[in-house]
């Protein structure tokens, strides 16, 4: 996507961290609501889905905020995951070993990700590269 005269990036465009501790914010959470986490889990893919219609519209932003921001997603799936995969194996062996799978992949997926990152920090002059049905579309 292009950057629509945004601000030049930052090396954490997010402002998270890679280390952010996302559990270190519980305060107020009663442990006891059974309604928290579902809710949170709707909130959670209510986001996602909201964020990637909000991007297939607006081709206004920094690749690099964008690359962050997914990373930063991707490295809390994870950790939601490793949690998840305690939980599930309270139920089922099997969908365990699957959790733990996902979790393994989704490490694999912020590591690609960040390696994305990296090389847009390097060339802070990266313009996109338009693939030939792109180009065709734009001639069209």
């Amino acid at each position: 996507m292009t950057d629509c005269a945004s601000p030049p990036p930052r090396t954490d465009p997010t402002d998270t961290g890679p280390d952010l501790d996302p559990a270190s914010d519980t305060v107020g959470i009663d442990p006891e609501d059974t309604e928290v986490v579902p809710a949170a889990l709707m909130g959670l893919v209510t986001a996602a889905r909201t964020t990637y219609r909000a991007m297939q519209a607006n081709g206004c932003y920094p690749a690099i905020m964008a690359v962050g921001a997914v990373e930063d997603t991707v490295a809390t799936l994870a950790r939601i995951s490793s949690d998840l995969k305690l939980y599930v194996g309270d139920y089922s062996g099997e969908g365990r070993k699957a959790v733990e799978r996902a979790g393994d992949l989704l490490g694999q997926a912020r590591s690609a990700l960040s390696d994305a990152r990296h090389h847009l920090a390097l060339d802070d002059m990266a313009e996109p590269e338009l693939t030939q049905p792109e180009v065709a579309a734009l001639i069209r």
